[in-house]
């Protein structure tokens, strides 16, 4: 996720970080080889590497015979260390919230923040009616990509030379479409944190009514009743407790 060079964390980053960590993913997650290269999975000389805050790498155990393959495990390196695993917190608030978001910029949240690529064909369709003329898609495509990787896939000059136009055209085209697609995430983005906040209102009004949610603390029991009642399977009354 970028923030379009914008300072600070903007409204569209805020949403997307709440909705990437809502379902347990994002760019860090969905990372595909194209984007981070081929992987060495040569192990020779190491068995387990540990990083330790971004900077530094420790061998977890020590190679037995220079120049050759660790065969067993000859002692653990007693140091503390960090390791940075993926984040998931579940939030059914920001899930629920992204049914209450318009549908084209929820689609392009949805690209932003997950990385959903079947959500992208509704985003192109709809912004090739503000953006019509020749190069129109391809423009649309490289503006998206400015916006999620801060750089196209092929430069401005280039694509408009390989589509027979000319260069300040094609310029104009995937400026107004970047434009396009900013503010149809800041929509989306605004609809998101609305309906979050009117989510999360909406059950805090209902928790005090029913007593308090047993999750956070509030008078029910575990079983999310009343400490005064108890309930029979299948669908009985409440019967009162005689303590």
């Amino acid at each position: 996720m970028a923030d379009g060079g914008r300072a600070g964390i903007s409204t569209v980053e805020r949403a997307a970080r709440l909705l990437a960590a809502s379902y347990g993913q994002g760019s860090a997650l969905g990372c595909k080889v194209d984007q981070v290269g081929a992987v060495d999975h040569d192990t020779r000389g190491s068995t387990v590497a540990i990083a330790w805050r971004g900077h530094r790498e420790e061998s977890a155990a020590r190679q037995i015979g220079e120049g050759t393959r660790a065969r067993a495990m000859h002692r653990w390196v007693r140091s503390e260390g960090v390791a940075a695993l993926p984040s998931f917190r579940p939030d059914r608030d920001a899930v629920a919230a992204l049914g209450r978001v318009e549908t084209v910029p929820g689609a392009l949240l949805r690209v932003y923040a997950l990385e959903q690529w079947s959500a992208w064909p509704m985003v192109e369709s709809a912004a090739l009616v503000v953006v019509a003329g020749k190069g129109s898609r391809e423009a649309v495509c490289d503006a998206m990509g400015r916006i999620l990787w801060r750089v196209a896939a092929v430069s401005q000059d280039e694509r408009a030379r390989l589509l027979g136009m000319r260069a300040a055209t094609y310029r104009t085209h995937t400026r107004k479409s970047e434009a396009l697609l900013w503010r149809w995430l800041d929509r989306g983005a605004g609809q998101l944190l609305a309906g979050m906040a009117a989510i999360k209102a909406e059950r805090r009004r209902v928790e005090s009514v029913q007593g308090g949610d047993p999750l956070r603390g509030g008078r029910s029991e575990p079983c999310g009743f009343r400490a005064e009642c108890w309930w029979k399977p299948d669908g009985y009354a409440p019967v009162r407790r005689h303590e």
